[in-house]
């Protein structure tokens, strides 16, 4: 018998739509997903949660059903440019506040302005934080190497759908293939 890693299903492919700061319009863009059985994962930041245009606290689970929720910093500030102090408080408010809210762990992230280093992603990572996204591109459909640091293959007004089409006809089972807009 052979066994293989695969995605839910056997599927050798899959899609991972993200977007960040939990915006309203995320509204009528989950309910798009929804009509369609795609499914997202939500960057949010806790700690701006009550501004005007963004998703309430108390629509948030509501809204974001059967999407995954990550964190996005509690306020959103260029991360790496940040004291170590500042970089722990950050993570850990919004992941504490965002799992509160939802009743799950909270294990993704999203950077915020793309800001990165490598002691922010240390200190995501022993803060429980099991991956990374970038807002650098790839073009392809590879799962990273490092998941502290995943590139998307593009952004949803980037050569979409051509890599779309791309994706589709990618036909090779033996390879774990990835879309992630």
């Amino acid at each position: 018998m052979k066994i293989y890693i695969c995605f839910p299903e056997g599927k050798a492919k899959t899609l991972t739509m993200s977007y960040d700061d939990g915006r309203t319009e995320d509204k009528r863009l989950v309910s798009v997903f929804n009509e369609y059985g795609i499914r997202g994962t939500f960057n949010l930041n806790s700690g701006l949660m009550d501004q005007e245009q963004r998703i309430h606290k108390e629509e948030l689970k509501e809204v974001y059903r059967g999407h995954e929720i990550a964190t996005h910093t509690a306020t959103h500030p260029t991360i790496a440019r940040c004291p170590a102090t500042q970089i722990y408080r950050e993570i850990t408010e919004d992941r504490k506040a965002l799992e509160e809210i939802t009743g799950y762990p909270v294990r993704g992230h999203a950077y915020p302005n793309g800001s990165v280093s490598d002691q922010v992603k240390r200190i995501f990572s022993d803060c429980g934080i099991a991956y990374g996204r970038t807002v650098e591109e790839t073009g392809g459909f590879e799962l990273p190497n490092e998941w502290m640091n995943w590139k998307a293959t593009c952004h949803h007004n980037h050569n979409l759908l051509e890599l779309g089409e791309k994706f589709l006809d990618f036909k090779k089972t033996q390879y774990l293939k990835c879309m992630y807009v």
